[in-house]
């Protein structure tokens, strides 16, 4: 060995490649520094894997470039740490690849920083995993950028995190894309945030998902915009929520379309408002309905209003009530109607006042019915008009009560006929005076009759003279008492025609007093006269003479009495003669005796009477001269299956101001002047009963006929028929049947009869009785009412010869008893049919008594036929 210490490097040199394959590690290494220099390439790689063992750090730093190339990998493998620790960073790059894969880890870890930062890219990547595994942080760092190109995934993945942390950024920016694929999560976050600036955008989408939960907000942060571009839809959801924090405006913008959708909910929550400000358009559309749930109210109104404006219907749908409060004027202008269609109930009802007022028209009307619902009075109030009047009838019906009550005058008068039809009752009756002000006469008529009924006093107070021109007859008839008390002078006058004429008298009843003076004379005529009567004295007194002059004769009766009483002689001189003239005569008479005749004189209506009427000094009204027809008029009031032919009203007075009394008044003095002061006459229902403390007669109004002056007596008589007839002090005659005493007695004994009286107070009962069975009869009854005897059950009998003295005898519940004689059917029809007899020239005269029997004359002899009862 001693001899080997002595070589010079000439004498290394000629040594033959087979004697240095002797050498032993202890040789090699007892030669000196300057014999080692003389090994050659072929020498170094013909020496044992042992021998190379033996080489010390001193050797090795003296070997040249062209020797240290002829290392093979097992060599390499077999030197000392201390000698690997001596290799300089030319020496490492002058080796081979296949030389540098022998490196071990101890070795690899001992090599200096300076020696280090001469691998290759092709060197780095030919070193075994376990090898580049042991470079520590500071050799990593010295590493070239270029060498770091070399890194495969496996060598990356191997690295331990606190090695990592020495990556710079123009390392980072040299690995490959495949080696990239190699980090973990742990040696991502180790990165450093200088680091991370060098990552380009094919790296960052090479970052498996794993690893790329590993950044942190800071290193997010710090990574170029280009690099931003990289990440795909699958590594943006697998970042933390603070990673995503660390995302800024302009990276954000860089995000693609695909990575931004894949942004979940708490992610999106975490981004900065500013990082936030820069979504674009595209990116906007792209978020999952989830993430877009988690933008937060200041996210929200850092929204571009372009971005605001690429919003879908369901991501409108999705954001949060809070987020949604965050909108702006200017951004909720900018969504786009179908966008619009999604807000639900409680978004809008989160949307600020001012964010409301930038709906538009188009955006309004693409408001879903349960969204609409959630407007709140303030938000209505500050729509504009446009807006307001694009609302449909649907969405109009949707809206809350508190909602409607913040309407405005011009937003009311804007919305559509068809969208004023939506309003409910409720919704009606929450509407502000001001804003029932702004209704038009279209919107007016397009009301249901239900929300026109709704209108309360004030608010129809509030109605414009043109909107209650718009009102239709249903809508007032739906209106309540006191709705229509709210209607005043200025609004009756807007009344249409068919309106006015389709009053009633509670209607009427319900103006104020003050209401009548609106109206003009075309709508005084269009009053029926029921709702004339519906007037009251205060009413008719703010009446224009102008408007009374509109009376005709077919309502002017309908003023009730008290009216006609304060007021008649203005009502008779302002309407046209020629109205009053055609009263009929019961009307008339009805007018002129309500009159007051202390202010109103015969002189003063004189030119008013009726054709042919007359009136005395005293103010008595003297109808023509004959028969009075028309004094009668149907009765009222009548059990149902029994008729009566028309009759007069006997409390009719027929004289100025009732001076006179009424017809029964004057009837009485008749009977008190004839002596019969006992007896008293009353009618109901048509029938006139003729009293006493003893008696009691049942008598209809056959005839009422008006005598010439002077030519009978006032009276009471009997005719040669026994007709009762009873004349008044002003030439009144009044003609009296016997009849039934009481209808409903009457239906109460045979019940289920139909009874029917003909002019001539003949009767015709047709029954279906237990006892007579299934028949028609025909009678006149007595007029007296007596006693039945004690015992008798009420009911139908008869007694007496048929053709003789047969009669009926009806027994009434309240024990009282009346005749019926048997009559003929009808009257007229035997005259005529006696008049078609071949000898009826030997006939005279039929005379028809009230007991039903008939007087005629024949040849010359007197003769009187019995009827019978009939079928």
């Amino acid at each position: 060995m001693e001899t080997v210490a002595g070589f010079a490097a000439t004498q290394i040199a000629s040594v033959s490649v087979e004697a240095v394959t002797g050498f032993t590690a202890t040789q090699v290494a007892s030669l000196s520094v300057e014999a080692v220099t003389g090994f050659t390439a072929t020498q170094i790689a013909a020496l044992s894997v042992e021998a190379i063992g033996g080489f010390t750090a001193t050797q090795i730093a003296s070997l040249s470039l062209d020797v240290l190339a002829g290392f093979t990998a097992t060599q390499i493998a077999t030197l000392s740490v201390e000698a690997v620790a001596a290799f300089t960073a030319t020496q490492i790059a002058a080796f081979s690849v296949e030389t540098v894969a022998g490196f071990t880890p101890t070795q690899i870890a001992s090599l200096s920083v300076a020696t280090v930062a001469g691998f290759t890219a092709t060197q780095i990547a030919s070193l075994s995993v376990e090898a580049f595994g042991s470079l520590t942080a500071v050799q990593m760092a010295s590493l070239s950028a270029e060498a770091f190109g070399g890194l495969t995934a496996v060598q990356m993945a191997s690295l331990s995190a606190s090695t990592v942390a020495g990556f710079a950024a123009t390392q980072i920016a040299s690995v490959s894309v495949e080696a990239v694929t190699g980090f973990t999560a742990t040696q991502v976050a180790s990165l450093s945030v200088e680091a991370v600036t060098g990552f380009a955008a094919t790296q960052i989408a090479s970052v498996s998902v794993e690893a790329v939960t590993g950044f942190v907000a800071t290193q997010v942060a710090s990574l170029s915009v280009e690099a931003v571009t990289g990440f795909t839809a699958t590594q943006i959801a697998a970042l933390s929520v603070e990673a995503i924090g660390g995302l800024t405006t302009t990276q954000i913008a860089a995000l693609s379309v695909e990575a931004v959708a894949g942004l979940t909910v708490t992610q999106i929550a975490s981004l900065s408002v500013e990082a936030i400000a820069g979504l674009t358009t595209t990116q906007i559309a792209a978020l999952s309905v989830e993430a877009v749930a988690g933008l937060t109210v200041t996210q929200i109104a850092a929204l571009s209003v372009e971005a605001v404006g690429s919003l879908t219907t369901t991501q409108i749908a999705a954001l949060s009530v809070e987020a949604v409060a965050g909108l702006t004027v200017t951004q909720i202008a900018a969504l786009s109607v179908e966008a619009i269609g999604g807000l639900t109930t409680t978004q809008i009802a989160a949307l600020s006042v001012e964010a409301i007022g930038g709906l538009t028209t188009t955006q309004i009307a693409a408001l879903s019915v349960e969204a609409v619902a959630g407007l709140t009075t303030t938000q209505i109030a500050a729509l504009s008009v446009e807006a307001v009047g694009s609302l449909t009838t649907t969405q109009i019906a949707s809206l809350s009560v508190e909602a409607i009550a913040g309407l405005t005058t011009t937003q009311i008068a804007a919305l559509s006929v068809e969208a004023i039809g939506g309003l409910t009752t409720t919704q009606i009756a929450a509407l502000s005076v001001e804003a029932i002000g702004g209704l038009t006469a279209t919107q007016i008529a397009a009301l249901s009759v239900e929300a026109v009924g709704s209108l309360t006093t004030t608010q129809i107070a509030a109605l414009s003279p043109e909107a209650v021109a718009g009102l239709t007859v249903e809508q007032v008839a739906s209106m309540t008492d006191d709705s229509l008390a709210g209607f005043r002078a200025t609004q009756t006058a807007q009344f249409t025609n068919e309106v006015v004429a389709g009053f009633t008298a509670k209607q009427v009843t319900s103006l104020i007093a003050g209401a009548f003076a609106g109206f003009i004379a075309t709508q005084v005529g269009l009053f029926t006269a029921d709702a004339l009567g519906g007037v009251s004295v205060a009413q008719a007194q703010n009446i224009s003479v102008e408007a009374l002059s509109g009376l005709n004769a077919t309502n002017m009766v309908g003023f009730q009495k008290e009216i006609w009483f304060d007021k008649g002689l203005d009502i008779l001189n302002a309407v046209a003669p020629a109205e009053v003239q055609q009263l009929p005569a019961l009307d008339f008479v009805s007018i002129v005796s309500s009159l007051n005749a202390d202010t109103v004189k015969p002189a003063d209506i004189e030119t008013l009477l009726l054709t042919d009427w007359e009136i005395s000094a005293n103010g008595d009204l003297i109808p023509p001269v004959g028969e009075l027809q028309a004094l009668k008029a149907p009765i009222e009031g009548l059990p149902e299956n029994i008729s009566f032919p028309p009759s007069i009203d006997l409390t009719i007075n027929l004289s100025l101001g009732s001076t006179a009394g009424s017809l029964l008044t004057q009837m009485d003095q008749v009977l008190v002047a004839s002596e019969f002061a006992e007896y008293s006459f009353s009618q109901e229902k048509g029938i006139v009963q003729l009293t006493s403390a003893d008696a009691n007669l049942s008598y209809m109004v056959a005839k009422v006929e008006q005598m010439a002056a002077g030519s009978t007596e006032a009276g009471f008589s009997v005719d040669s028929s026994e007709r009762r007839i009873v004349t008044t002090d002003t030439g009144l005659q009044l003609t009296l049947l016997p009849t039934m005493t009481d209808p409903a007695l009457l239906l109460n004994v045979i019940p289920g009869a139909k009874i029917e009286v003909n002019q001539y107070s003949e009767t015709s009962i047709e029954f279906n009785l237990p006892s007579l069975g299934e028949r028609t009869v025909f009678g006149m009854f007595d007029p007296l009412t007596e006693k039945a005897p004690a015992g008798t059950e009420p009911g139908v009998s008869s007694e007496g010869t048929v053709g003789v003295d047969k009669v009926g005898i009806i027994t009434y519940p309240d024990g009282t008893m009346q005749r019926v004689y048997p009559s003929v059917e009808n009257r007229d029809t035997l005259v005529l049919a006696h008049d078609l007899l071949s000898d009826a020239g030997l006939y005279g005269g039929y005379k028809f008594l009230v007991d039903g029997q008939i007087e005629y004359t024949y040849n010359g002899l007197l003769f009187r036929a019995v009827p019978t009862f009939g079928t």
